[in-house]
C-alpha cells in the first residue's frame, strides 16, 4: 500500500531534445521521474556525456549547499535554547507515537546514550513518575 502511494507521486521517465538554458546549445533533457534531471550533449550511449553547463551548475550548487550548514535561525540561538528545541522535538515525536518518555527512549530518539543525555541535557529536563514509570519532561 505504501509502495502504491509512493509510486503515485512519481512521474514517468522522460528524455527529449531542448536548448541549454545557459548557452543555447542543442542538448537532451532527461529525468528519471523521481525528481532528478540532467542535460546530456548526445544520446550516443554509455557513458552519456553530461553537458558542461549542467556540470558547472551542479558544481556551484553543491558549493552553495555545503556553505549552508544550518538554518539562520539556529545560528542565533544560545546553546541551551537549541538543546531545548532538540529535546522538545524528541519528546514530541515519542509522545505522538505512543512511547513512554523514559530517559532510555529519549536518548535512543536522539541517538545518544543515557549518560550523554544526562550530561548534555540535565539542566533542561527533570524526571517524574507517571503510571509507575519514571519519565522525562522539560523544565
Amino acid at each position: 500500500m505504501k509502495i502504491a502511494s509512493f509510486a503515485a507521486k512519481t512521474e514517468d521517465a522522460q528524455t527529449y531534445p531542448t536548448k541549454c538554458w545557459w548557452c543555447g546549445a542543442l542538448v537532451y533533457y532527461h529525468t528519471n521521474g523521481y525528481g532528478d534531471s540532467v542535460l546530456f550533449d548526445s544520446l550516443g550511449g554509455c557513458p552519456w556525456q553530461v553537458h558542461s553547463c549542467w556540470q558547472n551548475y551542479w558544481k556551484q550548487e553543491k558549493s552553495r549547499r555545503q556553505s549552508i550548514t544550518e538554518p539562520v535561525i539556529l545560528r542565533s540561538l544560545e546553546s541551551d535554547q537549541l538543546k531545548r528545541l532538540i529535546l522538545a522535538g524528541a519528546i514530541h515525536k515519542l509522545s505522538s507515537n505512543g512511547f513512554k518518555l523514559t530517559e532510555e527512549q529519549v536518548a535512543l530518539q536522539l541517538g545518544i546514550s543515557v549518560g550523554q543525555l544526562r550530561q548534555e541535557y540535565h539542566q533542561i529536563y527533570d524526571l517524574y513518575m507517571q503510571g509507575g514509570v519514571v519519565q522525562v519532561r522539560l523544565k
